[in-house]
């Protein structure tokens, strides 16, 4: 049977049913929400983590492809000329130059340096030549700047006939200088940029 209630009785049952509902409810929900809580900041982890190894990746995506194009560039390398700066290249150059012109029998005048613009990784570096010799030195010399490795470029090319009376080479030969010439061209070849070497 039921027994009946006074209203302060009911009241007071009341909020001790809603008392004992919050202290459950807390105490259930507590644990929940502390999961949730730790499940965000595993999430919030977890997205840093990819962020990072994303960033990591495209690192080493750009890395990858510098060393594809130094590997590839590493194949050209042996075509271009060797040295840490302009100058040091450019007096390698003139030596080349004058060994080339000495073998096949012409005389070196003159070799000054010209200067060129910087193109992208690349530095073209050259000397302006003044030689006199016979015409098969002449061609002797140009086969063989052309046809050198590292690659050298020979343009404005000037070939002007000497007077054999005033040809250096009459000295030096002790003999009538006929069929000589008197040239002048630049030779130039590509190094590194220094702003570029390892």
């Amino acid at each position: 049977m039921m027994q009946q209630y006074t209203v302060i009785q009911r009241r007071v049952l009341a909020l001790g049913f809603l008392l004992l509902a919050s202290m459950l409810s807390i105490l259930l929900l507590e644990p929940v929400l502390d999961m949730y809580a730790d499940n965000n900041r595993q999430i919030e982890q977890m997205r840093d983590h990819i962020h990072r190894f994303r960033h990591l990746q495209s690192v080493a995506e750009d890395n990858q492809r510098l060393l594809d194009e130094w590997q590839a560039f590493g194949s050209v390398q042996q075509y271009l000329l060797d040295g840490r700066t302009v100058g040091l290249v450019s007096a390698s150059l003139q030596k080349l130059v004058k060994d080339i012109i000495q073998q096949a029998n012409g005389q070196l005048i003159s070799t000054r340096t010209v200067s060129y613009q910087e193109q992208d990784y690349l530095q073209r570096v050259g000397v302006r030549v003044k030689m006199q010799a016979d015409i098969y030195a002449v061609q002797q010399v140009l086969h063989e700047l052309e046809s050198h490795v590292p690659l050298l470029r020979v343009d404005a090319l000037l070939v002007s006939h000497i007077d054999p009376r005033r040809s250096r080479l009459r000295r030096i030969r002790g003999a009538e200088a006929a069929g000589m010439v008197e040239m002048q061209f630049n030779v130039s070849g590509y190094m590194i940029s220094p702003g570029e070497q390892p």
